[in-house]
């Protein structure tokens, strides 16, 4: 009996065995990966952040093979290791792409961006640089020129300022008594040939009181008496954001008798022009740190670096950085306005 009992022991010890070594064999079966997927397929990084972790997650999650590596589009932006930890590089747009041999199994879009905030200029040619190469009389048309500059239009005169007032609208300047609008705002290439422009002495001005910092300047000629004259440009602004803004301006008649008025204004407006966010009035008759007067062959000559800020209103997505002028009295001889290095950007002080 004892000897049956003990043969009937070995026989379960034996089923237990092999059973156990069955489920091991069962075990040891190789579970197919379907795919993985990452914790973040899109990933923001300032230039100078920590390292951040991009974690696989597999499906299913006991899948055999688990060997997986790492490539990524640009190694000029960004870096990363085996074992997901991404880190910036410099600035740019990159794709992170987690593989299983030759297979591609899920991307994570990075985008590493300065830190802190820097000032980019939203104007377009903003010294009037473009074109560069010009002929005789050395002189084109600005919205001829790539760079986003229109000229102020009748049309926007005749609705925002009152006829037969000098200072009327909102805020500002007026029109005048005349009803044009003067558009022969021009690209001056103020060095010209050899040196000098050549026969048009508008230039040479600038080049006397070195007040421009390019090879060139706009000029809203002919804006003499009550014409007023202008150019504007549409950019793209962030609701909440501090803006500043400005330019170089310069002033001159071309007769003694003519005087610097007050009635140029550097302005930000909605994109139709109706409404004045901020603006800047350039007064030569209150003077500021870093003007310049002088006369030039006995005309008034004056220069300015105007600037001003402005909070950008909710609900606010673009808006019209716009130069208004009639910079001299009398309507003889055509007394004429120069801009030059204009600038609308972030306030990052």
């Amino acid at each position: 009996m004892n000897n049956n009992m003990k043969n009937l022991n070995f026989l379960m010890l034996g089923l237990t065995i092999a059973f156990s070594m069955a489920m091991v064999s069962c075990s040891t079966e190789e579970v197919k990966l379907n795919g993985v997927k990452l914790s973040s397929n899109e990933l923001f990084m300032f230039l100078d952040s920590q390292p951040q972790k991009l974690y696989v997650y597999f499906y299913p999650y006991n899948a055999t093979n688990q060997d997986i590596r790492w490539e990524i589009s640009s190694e000029n932006i960004i870096s990363i290791t085996q074992g997901g930890i991404v880190s910036p590089v410099g600035l740019g747009e990159t794709y992170a792409i987690v593989y299983q041999g030759d297979r591609p199994l899920d991307t994570c879009f990075v985008t590493v961006s300065p830190v802190k905030r820097i000032a980019v200029n939203l104007i377009q040619n903003p010294g009037f640089e473009l074109p560069t190469q010009l002929v005789a009389p050395f002189t084109t048309q600005i919205n001829e020129i790539e760079g986003g500059w229109e000229n102020i239009t009748i049309e926007w005169a005749n609705e925002f300022y009152k006829q037969g007032e000098e200072k009327s609208g909102p805020i500002g300047i007026g029109r005048g008594t005349r009803a044009v609008v003067d558009n022969t705002q021009r690209a001056i290439n103020i060095e010209g040939a050899n040196g000098n422009f050549g026969t048009n002495g508008n230039s040479e001005y600038f080049l006397a009181l070195g007040g421009l910092k390019g090879n060139s300047a706009a000029r809203l000629g002919n804006a003499g008496g009550g014409i007023l004259a202008g150019i504007y440009q549409i950019v793209e602004v962030e609701e909440g954001e501090r803006y500043r803004y400005g330019a170089i301006v310069g002033m001159r008649g071309n007769n003694a008798n003519q005087t610097v008025k007050d009635y140029e204004t550097l302005k930000i407006l909605s994109p139709d022009g109706m409404e004045v966010y901020h603006e800047v009035i350039m007064n030569p008759n209150e003077s500021e740190e870093g003007d310049i007067f002088e006369t030039f062959n006995g005309q008034p000559a004056f220069i300015r670096r105007v600037k001003g800020t402005f909070i950008v209103a909710e609900g606010v997505t673009h808006v019209r950085f716009q130069l208004d002028t009639r910079p001299m009295s009398g309507t003889t001889n055509s007394p004429v306005f120069f801009v030059d290095d204009c600038y609308l950007e972030l306030d990052v002080d």
